[in-house]
């Protein structure tokens, strides 16, 4: 079992719910061996309380744990969302990031998900300067803990193999002269050429050692790209994966679900994803039954789900009931504004050449998230 000694701590240990506490230590094994040296900041919740995310922060060359723990405190106030995540920020082995570091990563995640009850589905990378380009090269082989990786400032040689896996969040200044910003345009479309979902934001101005005021449009908006995201390589824990199972059979008897089992089955779909989710929101986007349809789009107005549910979603923007379409727009803006293609290209189809007058002003007011002028930031490519 995984410990941590505490050394430092700003705050009370013992708090209300809704507040926020720092914390500094040592992340020990059982027999007290040192681990990982980190600092948190860690929301005190309530038992209602949904379980948080955890971002586990990676610093730059030569940095510590504490560099990057002051700019998540205000993406998160940015975005209302402080107590949404959990943030870890590590200290290296050494003055970068190498392989040696992988274990100590592995069993931070751990630790954290052990003590401070974090939701494994919502678990993220991040890491900026060297512990971005040096993410680029791990996250790939720790998708079964990452949802997805945020690289500011770095690059990215190695990715996963098609849209499945882990998907990324790219910010970049277009005047970095430490990593080149060609090399991340490049990696970029690799990427996008395999299949694999990046949000790409690169700001101009920008050099490598103070990025983060300049690039201010993308710290809440970072943030709300984790809020639409889980891990697609967690399967579902037993309770679920049973009434997904119930929900199936009762597709496969008429097309319909029972009031008990759609009670239960939308929000569990909303913290879910992987095959089994994406198949049974497609049965339901596809029903002939418009509540059922309606509420699958809904959930893609807060969540970014796989392929299959972005093909089945793009003809609601037709649908005759109004309820459904009204959502359909609203998941095809988040998925646009996330630069998914096809939801992009719908939009902008429908806003120029929809017959109803109607639908056109609605697609574009979908598309205006995507293209917002972020102040400072230049989205070279929505």
């Amino acid at each position: 079992m995984l410990r941590a000694l505490i050394i430092l701590v700003a705050g009370h240990l013992v708090s209300m719910a809704g507040e926020v506490r720092d914390e500094a230590g040592v992340i020990t094994d059982a027999d007290g061996t040192a681990v990982v040296t980190y600092a948190a900041r860690i929301p005190t919740l309530g038992p209602k309380d949904p379980p948080p995310g955890l971002i586990v922060a990676l610093h730059p060359i030569n940095g510590n744990q504490k560099q990057l723990i002051d700019v998540f405190k205000q993406s998160l106030q940015a975005s209302c969302r402080e107590s949404g995540y959990v943030v870890l920020s590590l200290k290296s082995q050494g003055a970068g990031w190498e392989a040696v570091d992988q274990v100590p990563i592995r069993k931070a995640v751990a630790w954290a998900i052990a003590t401070h009850h974090v939701d494994p589905r919502r678990v993220f990378a991040w890491g900026y300067g060297h512990g971005a380009i040096w993410l680029g090269q791990f996250a790939v082989d720790a998708q079964e803990i990452f949802a997805g990786a945020v690289l500011w400032a770095g690059t990215c040689n190695r990715m996963p193999d098609d849209s499945s896996g882990l998907s990324y969040y790219v910010v970049h200044g277009d005047s970095d002269p430490t990593v080149k910003p060609d090399n991340i345009r490049a990696a970029r479309d690799r990427m996008r050429q395999q299949g694999v979902r990046l949000v790409y934001r690169e700001f101009a101005g920008g050099e490598h050692r103070v990025p983060f005021d300049k690039a201010r449009g993308t710290w809440g908006d970072h943030i709300a790209w984790m809020d639409a995201l889980r891990n697609t390589r967690i399967e579902p824990d037993a309770k679920t994966g049973k009434l997904f199972a119930k929900a199936g059979a009762e597709l496969d008897k008429d097309g319909k679900l029972t009031s008990t089992t759609a009670k239960l089955l939308f929000p569990a779909l909303l913290e879910s994803a992987g095959a089994t989710t994406d198949s049974l929101i497609v049965r339901c986007l596809t029903s002939t039954t418009a509540s059922m349809r309606r509420s699958a789009a809904a959930l893609c107005a807060q969540r970014v789900y796989g392929d299959s549910v972005m093909t089945a979603l793009l003809p609601l923007l037709d649908d005759a009931d109004k309820a459904c379409q009204a959502q359909a727009l609203l998941a095809l803006g988040l998925a646009a504004d996330f630069q998914i293609a096809p939801a992009q290209t719908t939009l902008c189809d429908a806003a120029r050449e929809h017959a109803r007058p109607a639908v056109r002003n609605a697609a574009l007011q979908a598309l205006l998230p995507a293209l917002r002028a972020q102040k400072g930031t230049v989205s070279t490519d929505n």
